[in-house]
């Protein structure tokens, strides 16, 4: 009984000294609104927009390991702003757009190994601004958006980079540009922005396998358009964004249940037309409108992400002196196990033995502090730390 007692108030304690929290980078050197962003690895990546009355086709890359911004080769084709940008594997992609006179359809490919852009299949529905994408497993996607006759667009577009062609797929369920789009696990999140009826708060979600949608809870927030989004695990979070005025709330998506519930605000000036990307499990919001070079990086509340139960998978104990058992009868598909610390960081990622995990495995703790800490089962992983997690528990390290 007294270890569950001290138990109890060690994790009361933690939680009241620990939140979600917004930590302010390395800014811009210049201020950059409505453009493109993206991110590769541990790497996240700006480029298009404008500052000022001059547009722009610069990219810059930021290393949030030294809090740093490097300039990189300009993106093909004319400047612009108001184009879609998402990565594959480890390519990034931007296309569409416009100048301000002119709209654009061409599709652009970046690889950082060579740190070069080559041209691409353009995007087949034609030039347009303000539409959305979002990288999905091996292929990418782009839907919505406006032309210079203010029609809204709700075609839905698949690009496979092996072949380098694009398929028209289901249309998105509303029209919409300047919409908001993230994926997780194995399904894309599409949703907010405006069309002819005005702002919107609907929010869907995208199945590659049956290329169908699926409509979820209404956005937790206001209609807003030009808002920002990333997501880390099987949660989005989507903030800022106008409606009637620049905004700052910021709210967490679960994608499982289906919910919204509101976290701590963007601690800067509200905007709109803003660039956001995750890099593992740490998001990032920066630049936007009315003309901003800031940029900010929020982690999770650990205690804020819930557990998930599968039947037949247990992770003991909750009170770990040197190991601890993770026993699956469940998952078919080996898993992958990370394990995050209070700040959000994650600290170990052992592997299965054997390399399966359908048995009873038990996994070193003695390389750890005392502290709470996460434990998560994810059913792919890849260097940012993406996948769609299967099974969470907490444990405390004594």
């Amino acid at each position: 009984m007294r270890k569950i007692l001290l138990a109890f108030i060690f994790i009361t304690g933690i939680h009241s000294a620990m939140a979600d929290t917004w930590t302010q980078k390395a800014s811009l050197s210049y201020t950059i609104v409505r453009a493109a962003s993206f991110s590769i690895g541990d790497s996240g990546y700006i480029c298009t927009g404008a500052t000022g009355s001059s547009k722009l086709n610069a990219l810059w890359k930021y290393d949030p390991g030294m809090d740093t911004w490097t300039q990189k080769a300009d993106c093909g084709g004319p400047a612009r702003m108001d184009a879609v940008g998402f990565s594959i594997g480890n390519k990034g992609y931007v296309g569409t757009g416009w100048n301000g006179t002119t709209l654009f359809s061409d599709f652009w490919e970046y690889d950082p190994a060579d740190n070069s852009w080559t041209s691409k299949s353009p995007f087949p529905g034609g030039a347009r601004q303000s539409a959305i994408g979002f990288g999905l497993g091996t292929k990418g996607y782009i839907g919505g958006g406006v032309n210079s006759g203010f029609i809204f667009f709700a075609d839905f577009w698949e690009y496979d980079p092996v072949s380098g062609f694009w398929i028209n797929r289901t249309d998105i369920p509303n029209a919409t540009a300047k919409g908001t789009a993230f994926s997780s696990g194995n399904y894309g999140y599409l949703g907010l922005g405006e069309n002819d009826n005005g702002n919107l708060k609907t929010f869907y979600q995208y199945d590659p396998s049956s290329h169908n949608w699926t409509s979820l809870a209404d956005f937790g927030g206001a209609a807003v358009e030009g808002a920002s989004g990333f997501s880390i695990g099987s949660y989005g979070y989507i903030g800022t964004g106008y409606a009637s005025s620049n905004r700052s709330d910021f709210w967490q998506y679960d994608v499982v249940a289906d919910t919204w519930a509101q976290v701590t605000s963007l601690p800067a000036s509200a905007r709109s037309n803003a660039v956001g990307f995750n890099i593992g499990n740490k998001g990032y919001i920066g630049t936007g409108t009315p003309g901003l070079s800031d940029f900010w990086e929020y982690r999770p509340d650990p205690l804020s992400v819930k557990e998930r139960s599968i039947a037949g998978v247990s992770i003991y104990p909750n009170l770990v002196r040197d190991q601890f058992t993770v026993r699956n009868e469940k998952i078919e598909n080996k898993p992958v196990l990370i394990i995050y610390n209070m700040l959000g960081e994650r600290v170990l990622c052992p592997a299965f033995q054997n390399g399966s995990s359908k048995e009873e495995t038990v996994f070193d703790a003695t390389g750890l502090g005392k502290g709470l800490y996460i434990v998560v089962l994810q059913n792919s992983y890849d260097i940012a730390g993406n996948g769609s997690t299967l099974h969470t528990a907490r444990f405390i390290k004594e």
